[in-house]
């Protein structure tokens, strides 16, 4: 878990990207991500299969948007691990150690 700060700066953001999973959080408790990102699970999805989804917005030091995304699906809470939605590099570097790119393995 990254406990140091980041050069993004994140904020809730509520606009639905209509995102799907392109990466994953391992290790890592719903806890421990709020406490990353700042701000509680706060977009609500299919409360029959969602139990904790975040949406942010991430702006770096070069004024730059970018939306990320975290959920749970169907129990993966249960066992620590979350689908993400994003741009790798930040998702890499707000979760050191738990991320990894779905396609490549990146981490």
């Amino acid at each position: 878990m990254n406990t140091t700060q980041t050069s993004y700066k994140i904020e809730p953001w509520q606009d639905n990207p209509g995102s799907h999973k392109t990466g994953e959080l391992t290790r890592i408790t719903a806890e421990e991500i709020t406490a990353i990102l700042g701000f509680e699970p706060n977009f609500s999805d299919d409360p029959t299969k969602v139990v904790n989804s975040w949406l942010g917005r991430t702006t770096s030091r070069d004024g730059q948007h970018k939306l990320i995304a975290v959920w749970d699906w169907k129990g993966s809470h249960l066992v620590n691990r979350y689908s993400a939605w994003g741009d790798p590099q930040i998702l890499v570097e707000l979760f050191e150690g738990s991320y990894s790119d779905a396609l490549t393995g990146w981490r």
